[in-house]
């Protein structure tokens, strides 16, 4: 039974992004096992995952383990190169590297589960740490990366402190080196070439200069600190030229959604001459505006539209896919991506159910003070529209218990609805605070976010429902 979404327009985006993810691991992998004990899981499931990419950050499944009643787990998985993996937890994420071949026995935190504040708290990030593995010792894979991020972590704070010259932020880089002659392994010098380009970014040393370098060193998508030297480099990459001439040429490309011109523009003037960082650079950049009130947002999806063509590979055809994705989740006139979600009597309903209606989503919870407030609204909305609005109440982070007494209580006068996979929904719906509230139209589109129940919803779907 489905229990989160069809996703319509999101199954082909996460179907290629597992597919990307499986060109890390090819037929020379080897076998890896990661088990622990952790008594206060037993009974539960537990993931090991790794990132398919850090742009959207979505997370691939490597293996997962339900925990015995003991406290017992086991991951197994194939690896042929070293990957960051980590372990999914309600509050933290625990990371670990595997190496191919290799036997990690690990130990977990004791299990807590967020509170409610914590659930709705749009801001909340589970805490990253490293897990602690049973006779870890000097020289060991995790130990050589721990240390190195222990000094580098010194070495960046240093110069946020006390300056970031350029001569001075060489020096620490060259100070690294020979601190860690003993990081050898491809993995390990790529992890340091990336770091140190977050060096350079931190210092006084020109943009262009950073990203020649970058362009040098190369892309691999599957070293954990490519992405933060990424990330870090290009946020807000087109933002940060703002005054410029080069603001002016982007806005113009964005504008007239001319991919062409945007990656001539990325190789001509910024040198980015590696085909695959300039694609991702592509990507990125663009994305990073879909929020950005300068630029509109249907030029913005549509100039990653037509990037597809001219992508040179597979798996970044598949992550712009995801990207187009994430960016349009709740724009106005694209499909609202069906769910599934249970009635007050624990029955499926999908919001497909309802097409050849208005439907008004008020995404709620039974705790929060203002809910209570918008029923009541809404129920004046349902008296004056049902002909033509259905009002679905879509309680995240609720028991269908909870939803028990609504109907009732209203005379059964909207439907009462317990969405059983929250998180996924706020993500796909760019659902970012609860209440959220959505107006799709009768062929499933977005009409409109953020549509609070007032007088101003209410002048609207007179203007709306009144024409039918």
């Amino acid at each position: 039974m489905m229990v989160g979404f069809s996703f319509r327009k999101h199954f082909l985006c996460m179907s290629a992004l597992v597919v990307m993810a499986l060109g890390a691991f090819d037929a020379r992998a080897e076998r890896t096992v990661v088990s622990g004990v952790a008594k206060s899981y037993a009974g539960k499931e537990l993931a090991l995952k790794c990132f398919s990419d850090q742009i959207v950050y979505t997370e691939r499944l490597l293996a997962n383990s339900v925990v015995d009643e003991s406290g017992n787990f086991t991951f197994v998985v194939d690896v042929d190169s070293p990957v960051q993996a980590f372990v999914p937890m309600d509050v933290c994420r625990g990371f670990i590297y595997l190496e191919p071949g290799e036997t990690y026995k690990i130990s977990l935190p004791e299990y807590e589960e967020r509170t409610l504040p914590q659930k709705l708290d749009p801001y909340f990030q589970p805490k990253d740490f490293l897990l602690s593995i049973e006779g870890l010792k000097k020289g060991d894979f995790n130990f050589q990366m721990m240390e190195f991020d222990d000094a580098f972590d010194y070495f960046s704070m240093k110069h946020l402190v006390y300056g970031a010259k350029k001569d001075s932020v060489l020096a620490s880089i060259e100070n690294m080196q020979n601190i860690f002659p003993d990081l050898t392994k491809p993995y390990q010098r790529e992890f340091m070439d990336y770091r140190f380009l977050l060096l350079e970014n931190l210092s006084d040393m020109s943009k262009d200069s950073v990203l020649l370098h970058f362009n040098k060193i190369g892309t691999n998508v599957y070293n954990s600190a490519f992405w933060d030297a990424f990330n870090n480099i290009l946020n807000e990459f087109i933002a940060q030229t703002g005054g410029s001439e080069e603001f002016y040429i982007f806005k113009k490309i964005v504008e007239e959604e001319n991919a062409k011109i945007l990656f001539a523009m990325l190789q001509n003037r910024y040198g980015v001459t590696d085909v695959n960082l300039m694609e991702l650079m592509a990507i990125k950049i663009i994305a990073d505006l879909a929020n950005n009130p300068i630029f509109n947002k249907e030029n913005v999806f549509n100039l990653l539209h037509n990037m597809y063509g001219l992508l040179s590979s597979e798996e970044n055809r598949k992550l712009l896919i995801a990207v187009e994705t994430l960016v349009s989740s709740n724009f106005i006139g694209t499909y609202a991506s069906d769910f599934e979600a249970f009635d007050h009597e624990g029955k499926a309903r999908k919001l497909s159910d309802l097409k050849g209606k208005y439907v008004y989503i008020n995404v709620c919870n039974s705790k929060v003070d203002k809910t209570l407030k918008d029923l009541n609204v809404l129920m004046r909305f349902h008296d004056a529209y049902k002909d033509n609005l259905v009002i679905v109440n879509l309680f995240l982070y609720d028991e269908v218990e909870d939803l028990a007494h609504y109907p009732a209580h209203f005379k059964a006068k909207m439907k009462f609805w317990q969405m059983p996979n929250p998180d996924a929904f706020r993500k796909i719906y760019g659902a970012v605070n609860v209440p959220s509230y959505f107006l799709i139209d009768p062929e499933g589109k977005f009409l409109m976010n953020g549509a609070e129940p007032n007088d101003e919803l209410r002048i609207l779907l007179q203007r709306i429902l009144l024409k039918q």
